[in-house]
């Protein structure tokens, strides 16, 4: 009995807290029933970045349409680029710490092609140490950031269409 006391004590003191700190669960996006089913314009180069904001969307309980021309709203991808820079150098030359940076331009239209929110221009960024000695799990670490780049990438760009009315 004294056992499942301390753990209902625990478990309300838990929820206290999350709920003192702001805390709430993430819940569905509810889109305005005019603009659902959505659709994705994405270029084939950057198949990836279609393919982690339609998780993203339906994670979130939006509707998708198979193809942009029956779709009430689309999500446009322009100008996607994924960059990776030098941030600094060893005395020697050697790189020590890499930048990668996504780029996109992001349009959301209504089926006539008018903005239903304006477009906007999203940069993220990753650093992450380079070791020249360990190249090959170096360029994997990298893969994986920038994917989780496109993962955060498609989170901002479902939480700019909550100012749609």
């Amino acid at each position: 009995m004294n056992k499942f006391i301390r753990q209902f004590v625990s478990s309300v003191l838990i929820a206290v807290l999350l709920a003192g700190c702001g805390f709430q669960l993430r819940e569905a996006y509810q889109l305005p029933e005019k603009y659902s089913p959505v659709g994705i314009d994405s270029p084939r180069v950057y198949r990836d970045l279609g393919l982690i904001l339609k998780q993203e969307l339906e994670r979130s309980s939006v509707i998708l349409s198979d193809n942009t021309n029956s779709a009430n709203l689309v999500i446009r991808l322009q100008d996607v680029s994924e960059t990776e820079e030098l941030l600094t150098a060893s005395a020697t030359g050697s790189p020590l710490e890499r930048e990668l940076i996504l780029n996109a331009t992001v349009f959301w239209e209504d089926r006539e092609g008018t903005d239903v929110v304006d477009s906007e221009n999203f940069t993220l960024r990753r650093t992450y140490v380079y070791d020249e000695r360990a190249v090959l799990s170096k360029r994997r670490e990298a893969d994986r950031l920038m994917r989780d780049l496109e993962r955060e990438l498609a989170r901002r760009i479902i939480l700019r269409m909550r100012q749609i009315d």
